[in-house]
């Protein structure tokens, strides 16, 4: 009886490592991370990316700028396409994009890194002074935290407050609205490029991917 009871159970353990290791198989067969795609090579630099490299003040730490463009192959290694076109993962696995087709879409994606890369670096120098000038608050606010006047806590709804009018006043800065224009026409530039190598049946698949996509250089 024992030795049908360490049977049953030496078999159930068995199948349930099978099984465990047959659905870690599966996922990552299915993760698009598995995919050839889905790499930072693929990722199309944006407004939003500019945006993105500020980093929030806190009562650790004050604001910051952590520029994307410093982060190499870490750049988007998070693979978070949304919906503006932020990664090509999605619409290039279904293309089925020829060897010289692919070659060229990388080539544009070099192109557009260039593009972007003046009217970020002039997006860095319009945000240098909120940074600056927030930081100057922030040890103000910290300063009353030290004299008693206001709590820790209190600081931290007054620092959160003061990184979202921060965020306000950037975007509302016209040098920072320029940067953004810019950015965006080097976007298009590259969707255009790659339609304009695409077969009729593979520019009816991207021209329904470019109709649904969001975003500060498309229709929100």
């Amino acid at each position: 009886m024992k030795k049908i009871v360490f049977s049953s159970l030496a078999a159930l353990i068995i199948g349930l490592v099978f099984f465990t290791i047959g659905c870690q198989e599966k996922m990552e067969v299915n993760s698009p991370f598995s995919e050839k795609y889905a790499s930072p090579d693929y990722a199309v630099f944006d407004f939003e990316d500019s945006m993105d490299g500020l980093v929030d003040a806190s009562v650790d730490i004050p604001m910051s700028y952590s520029d994307p463009f410093d982060k190499g192959k870490d750049f988007r290694k998070d693979w978070s396409p949304g919906k503006s076109g932020r990664h090509l993962f999605y619409i290039l696995k279904k293309l089925n994009l020829s060897d010289d087709q692919l070659l060229q879409v990388k080539n544009y994606l070099i192109a557009h890194k260039e593009c972007v890369t003046e009217p970020h670096r002039a997006f860095k120098a319009a945000v240098a002074p909120y940074i600056h000038a927030a930081n100057e608050k922030r040890r103000e606010i910290l300063a009353k935290v030290k004299s008693g006047e206001i709590t820790r806590e209190q600081a931290k709804g007054l620092i959160k407050q003061l990184n979202i009018r921060t965020k306000e006043l950037i975007q509302a800065d016209p040098d920072v609205q320029a940067a953004q224009a810019a950015i965006c026409r080097c976007k298009i530039t590259l969707l255009n490029n790659i339609g304009s190598i695409l077969t009729e049946r593979q520019l009816v698949i991207w021209n329904e991917w470019i109709d649904g996509l969001r975003g500060p250089c498309f229709r929100d």
